[in-house]
């Protein structure tokens, strides 16, 4: 009986204390704009930094958004669009006819000298 106490007790504590915990978030702030483009600048010096891709069902305005974030995360200052392909998804859904078509953009993290 004692022992159940005890546990009971040590629950007890550990719950009031993870109750009590505080989390803190602070949003990402890019310093600049990146822009973007569909062939390489060609009246400025640049270095590669990476190819990146994005894609998923959501709208084309979206996936530019997460092409931007991700290049400002990597130190880029803009991103030139190499490949724009259309991925179809589907597994389990093909037994009913249903077929997922998800949007993938690939393109090439810039850094201008």
């Amino acid at each position: 009986m004692r022992k159940n106490v005890l546990v009971l007790m040590c629950v007890w504590l550990a719950v009031l204390f993870i109750g009590c915990a505080t989390t803190s978030v602070e949003p990402t702030i890019f310093k600049k704009e990146v822009e973007l483009f569909h062939k390489p600048p060609q009246d400025r010096e640049f270095i590669e930094l990476g190819e990146i891709s994005v894609g998923w069902d959501y709208d084309w305005e979206t996936l530019e958004e997460l092409l931007k974030r991700k290049a400002s995360e990597l130190g880029g200052d803009a991103v030139c669009i190499i490949n724009i392909a259309k991925k179809q998804e589907g597994g389990f859904g093909r037994i009913f006819g249903v077929v997922d078509t998800r949007l993938i953009i690939t393109g090439v993290v810039i850094k201008y000298k």
